[in-house]
């Protein structure tokens, strides 16, 4: 068996508290979908994702409210475990990644969406 560090968390405890595990998911654990979105594999992997998510989610947080950054957060990371779940079905997956990148696609959607607006506000400036 691999040795884990001090700070992490070994594989079957994360399978156990509801890591993405296809077998599971394709046998109706369909809450497998949503959970390891709040899993992370060690203190580090945790660390680096509240990094990320304060340095970009307090920004969008205040343009959008903490009500549509939610359902956002939400849907992407669900989507995101489907997705894992059709192009890597054998690995254990957790984290925030597919949340985290729902947000980063957001934003860039509303960019790309608002970009001729953006453009004369500046040009009025």
């Amino acid at each position: 068996a691999a040795s884990t560090g001090l700070l992490e968390v070994p594989s079957p405890v994360l399978a156990a508290m509801g890591g993405k595990v296809a077998p599971l998911i394709a046998a109706g654990e369909y809450w497998r979908l949503l959970t390891p979105v709040m899993l992370h594999a060690g203190f580090f992997h945790l660390a680096v994702n509240v990094f990320t998510q304060c340095m970009f989610g307090i920004q969008l947080e205040r343009e959008w409210g903490w009500f549509q950054i939610s359902i956002i957060y939400v849907v992407a990371g669900f989507y995101g475990n489907i997705l894992s779940v059709l192009f890597s079905p054998q690995a254990l997956s957790i984290g925030c990644s597919g949340a985290v990148f729902g947000l980063f696609g957001a934003q860039v959607a509303y960019i790309l969406g608002m970009w001729r607006q953006l453009g004369d506000l500046q040009r009025k400036m």
